[in-house]
């Protein structure tokens, strides 16, 4: 898998619904159980603060994605998955992720930002609708805006990344209604990264 794909909820049911019983931390980034919960990376510097209304499923996606990957090593590293829900064709589905992928992969592609676009399209596939830089806790992030058709609905997605300690820090807000994953990528404000 080179990027995080729309992955289809319902043929992990079983195993989300084990998770959002017993949720287990990763030990190199940490979501905390408090009402507001923060995400934070110390490898990597930076803290995030999901919007609340979100289930944790990384342990679960984590495991999947071992178990896909047949020689065991991993390409980008799943940091945090969170969704709504189970059902990824409801009307009000959306879901989070933060991943990360070498910086070595793209050297070869030119500066980080242009690298970083490169890195959008395969974290999230679809029908690009924009493209833009901007400026997030001072640093530079490539920003692409993706639809994606289905037979019964649309599914769009807002991919923020940049590179930090030569990895690909990539932000990944999905879903089934435009506004809703807008709302939802805003969550953006609240990334800090140390110094």
């Amino acid at each position: 898998m080179a990027g995080l794909e729309w992955i289809p909820m319902r043929s992990i049911v079983p195993l989300m619904l084990a998770l959002l019983a017993s949720p287990s931390p990763n030990p190199a980034a940490e979501l905390s159980s408090s009402q507001g919960r923060v995400f934070s990376s110390v490898d990597l510097g930076f803290r995030f603060t999901p919007p609340p209304g979100l289930r944790d499923l990384t342990a679960a996606l984590k495991e999947r994605e071992r178990r896909r990957t047949p020689d065991g090593r991993t390409h980008f590293a799943m940091l945090l998955w969170m969704a709504s829900g189970p059902d990824d064709t409801a009307q009000d589905w959306v879901a989070l992720g933060v991943e990360t992928y070498p910086r070595a992969r793209d050297k070869d592609r030119g500066d980080d930002l242009t690298a970083s676009f490169t890195t959008n399209v395969s974290a999230l596939p679809g029908s690009t609708t924009e493209r833009l830089v901007i400026k997030l806790s001072g640093q530079d992030f490539a920003v692409s805006r993706v639809e994606r058709k289905e037979p019964l609905l649309t599914k769009y997605g807002v991919v923020y990344t940049t590179v930090r300690k030569e990895q690909f820090v990539t932000f990944l807000f999905g879903g089934n209604d435009r506004n809703r994953v807008e709302k939802l990528a805003g969550s953006m404000k609240t990334l800090e990264f140390a110094p």
